[in-house]
């Protein structure tokens, strides 16, 4: 904050985005570090970023209000903060040295004897970056409680009620079933994780990652295939925003419902005041997002009054540029259809007669 105004936003949403201010979505990886942006209203690519295993960020790309993330950490927002310097909660990390800048607050229970990278406390993530992370900056020892970091429940042996009742839980339980797990940590250490029924948070986190970033390219390489005249836009959401525009979010999908790639997509409205773009007044066209996935993403709003007749087409070509134009259908909850009314009144946007009652959050 600088006064009442707000320097960094960063608002978790559905589906693992974090949504970080000036209309950008950035997308996290394994470990929370924002590596790509995409603008919300263009569906295009803000920034990207790379960083190194303790975070020193490369090959950046775009613009991004210097709010980058690195394995949950926040770049420093103190007065004269350092771009080095990434925020926990009890402590500072330098991504330039790879350590914190101050030893862990808990002092010589930090320790573990029979783990050597423990006994440096100035050690970030006892030096496992790739497979671990601490948003608070009190790692236990990872190999012994199989656990990211030591804020959650378990502090690395000792009595479970003290566990409990340290004052880094953050939830505390003295079920019964509460008891069996943390036994399970104490009795089986680093073989925690091999129980039936358990499974690394770190490892399931990387897998959806990459199963996330295949699914992609798979979807890419088989709407390159697509055949136009197949393609229709399916509506994934409808909200309206407390400004009062209608935010509709349609992706492009082939006739077994898999999101094409390689397309662009053009609205076009017999009210030209409402939208104007390289197609021509009453038009208004988007490209493929970052990962080649076809869409649209249609803010509709106005002053006034506005009667018209929005339709679609699709092309291959970029906008603007000539080639063929074909014409595609909208799919939504009601049906079908090939051409959508449009009717703004008093602030309030209808489609084929409906306003949008959600809310957008």
């Amino acid at each position: 904050m600088n006064g009442q105004s707000s320097n960094k936003i960063r608002i978790p949403l559905p589906g693992g985005a974090t949504f970080t201010g000036g209309g950008v979505l950035s997308h996290a990886d394994w470990l929370g570090s924002y590596r790509l942006g995409t603008n919300v209203s263009a569906r295009t690519l803000s920034f990207s970023v790379a960083y190194a295993p303790f975070g020193e960020q490369y090959a950046i790309s775009g613009f991004n209000n210097n709010n980058f993330a690195f394995a949950s950490l926040t770049e420093d927002e103190g007065l004269g903060g350092s771009p080095d310097l990434n925020d926990a909660a009890e402590r500072e990390q330098h991504s330039n040295q790879g350590r914190w800048i101050s030893p862990d607050p808990s002092g010589p229970a930090a320790v573990d004897m029979g783990n050597p990278q423990t006994w440096n406390r100035y050690a970030y993530v006892t030096n496992a970056p790739l497979n671990a992370v601490d948003p608070l900056g009190l790692f236990s020892d990872a190999t012994n409680t199989g656990l990211p970091f030591a804020s959650t429940q378990y502090c690395g042996g000792g009595n479970f009620f003290q566990t409990q009742l340290d004052a880094s839980n953050q939830n505390i339980d003295f079920s019964f079933d509460k008891y069996v797990d943390w036994n399970n940590h104490q009795t089986f250490g680093d073989h925690y994780y091999d129980l039936p029924g358990h499974s690394n948070p770190i490892q399931q986190a990387l897998g959806q990652y990459l199963a996330q970033v295949n699914l992609a390219f798979a979807q890419a390489n088989a709407g390159r295939k697509a055949d136009p005249s197949e393609l229709h836009l399916n509506l994934e959401s409808d909200c309206v925003s407390k400004n009062g525009q209608r935010n509709l979010v349609y992706s492009l999908d082939d006739s077994q419902g898999n999101t094409v790639s390689g397309f662009s997509v053009t609205e076009h409205h017999t009210d030209t005041s409402l939208a104007s773009g390289p197609e021509g007044p009453g038009t208004s066209s988007q490209e493929p997002n970052p990962y080649g996935l076809s869409g649209f993403y249609d803010g509709i709003w106005g002053v006034g009054f506005h009667d018209s007749l929005q339709t679609f087409t699709v092309s291959r070509n970029k906008p603007g540029t000539g080639g063929q134009n074909y014409p595609t259908f909208v799919r939504n909850p009601t049906g079908d259809y090939d051409r959508l009314g449009i009717y703004i009144k008093g602030g309030v946007v209808y489609v084929n007669g409906d306003a949008s009652e959600p809310v957008c959050r």
